[in-house]
This record gives C-alpha cells, sequence and structure tokens, in this order.
C-alpha cells in the first residue's frame, strides 16, 4: 500500500517501485501484478516477467492481461464473475485514497489525466500528447518530467520536491554482514530503497490507461478493472450511450 500511494499520491515512482520490488521477492503476488502494470509502457521486459510469474502462481488478474475471454474460460472452467473479481481489487482504504488524492490535487487536475473508469479503483496516469514537448528530467531529485505533460509554465510544479519514504527511516545502526536473510524488515527497506531506479536514466512512468474499444470513452488501468466493470453491469448499461 505504501509503494502505492508513492506512486500516485506522492509521484515518487522511483520508491514506490523499488518497494513493490521487495514485496516482488517475497512471494506477495497484488505487488507482483502491480508492479507489471506500473512499467507496463516503460519496462515491457520486466513487466512481463511479472505477469508471468504472477500466473505461475495462478493469480487471475495476471492470466487476464494475457488470455482471452475464451482462453480464461477454458483455463478457470468458467468465467471470472464480479462477486469474484472483487478480491482482486485494490483495499477501500487505498482507494478512497487515491481517489481522494485525485479529487483534490491541484497540479495533477491542471494537467490532462485519466482516472480508471471503474469505481472500485483510485489509480489514474497523465495523458500521452505528441504534439507536448518533453521537459528535462529535474536532477534536485524531484519526479518532474517523470509522467508527462507537465506544465512547464507552472512555477510551483519547478519548486515541488518529491516525498521520500527514506525521510522517515530511522538512522542506520551499525553495518551488518551484506546477506539478506540476515538483515530486518526495516535494513530491507533501506537496502532496497538503495537500488531504486534513477530518474535521470529510466525516465520512468505509471503506464496509461487503456480505452474501451466500444464506446472509447472509459479507460481502464488493467483489464481486471475493466471485467469487473463490464461483469457488474456497470459499462455494459451505460456503453451504448456514451
Amino acid at each position: 500500500m505504501v509503494a502505492m500511494i508513492l506512486c500516485y499520491c506522492h509521484e515518487n515512482i522511483s520508491e514506490g517501485i523499488a518497494l513493490l520490488r521487495l514485496a516482488r521477492k517475497t512471494g506477495h503476488m497484488p505487488s507482483t501484478y502491480a508492479l507489471a502494470l506500473i512499467l507496463r509502457d516503460s519496462r515491457h521486459l520486466e513487466s512481463e516477467y511479472c505477469l508471468s510469474l504472477a500466473a505461475e502462481k495462478n493469480y487471475p488478474p495476471a492470466w487476464q492481461e494475457k488470455l482471452s475471454a475464451t482462453e480464461m474460460r477454458e483455463r478457470f472452467g468458467e468465467d471470472l464473475d464480479a462477486s469474484k473479481l472483487i478480491r482482486y481489487l485494490d483495499s477501500p482504504c487505498l482507494i478512497r485514497l487515491l481517489g481522494r488524492h485525485y479529487l483534490e490535487c491541484q497540479r495533477v487536475r491542471k494537467n490532462q489525466t485519466s482516472h480508471c473508469w471503474n469505481v472500485l479503483c483510485g489509480r489514474w496516469a497523465y495523458r500521452a500528447i505528441a504534439s507536448t514537448p518533453q521537459r528535462p528530467h529535474d536532477r534536485r531529485g524531484g519526479m518532474h518530467g517523470l509522467l508527462e505533460p507537465f506544465n512547464a509554465n507552472d512555477a510551483t510544479i519547478c519548486r515541488q520536491k518529491a516525498f521520500s519514504i527514506e525521510s522517515l527511516l530511522p538512522p542506520a545502526r551499525s553495518a551488518r554482514v551484506d546477506h539478506s536473510n540476515l538483515l530486518s524488515p526495516l535494513e530491507k527497506i533501506r537496502q532496497c530503497l538503495k537500488k531504486k531506479p534513477h530518474t535521470s536514466s529510466l525516465g520512468l512512468k505509471v503506464s496509461r490507461m487503456k480505452m474501451c474499444s466500444s464506446c472509447r470513452r472509459a479507460k481502464y488501468c488493467s483489464k481486471l478493472c475493466q471485467t469487473y466493470d463490464w461483469r457488474s453491469g456497470r459499462h455494459k448499461m451505460e456503453c451504448q450511450f456514451l
């Protein structure tokens, strides 16, 4: 949950990815799946690896990204209805937090963004606009340039610095032997943050939304959200009127 807050509320994609990678190593499938979605556009190979890893553990949302509806039905024996899919969505408290941030953050609202059409999802992304020139990466430690397009004329954006989870960690005590199985959970977090991607070299960004091919209005962060929204009856009812 902390990693998702870093990515979507503070736009500290670098540290958010580092924490999701740490959770992936522990076998946490929701984090593995979330990492695959975030890296879908910018780091396709790692995204595919994460999807394959989650699929090997028979995590249905990962298979949804890889298989057609017919293949999903053959694999699981039936269609996964909304009552079964809802258990794989983000927790209600995280959904409310991300949704409130999206509505109240003026900097986000000033830029062209898309929010996941599924009402039980709080994720959003910047729209890709080819005509908007890409800004150079800010080397002061902020995340400016990771999520295009930013408003280059907005001086308040340029003065912002991304929140870092490292600022909340207590100082390291004594040096430890460099073996992951001997590190405390706090030390593991500190070690993974040391290996976080550098914005100047990787240009990370949250992946864009995917559009409903029928109405071309509804946009979703994942196949999970799209399928849930349809099988719950919400978008199935409204799609023809959009």
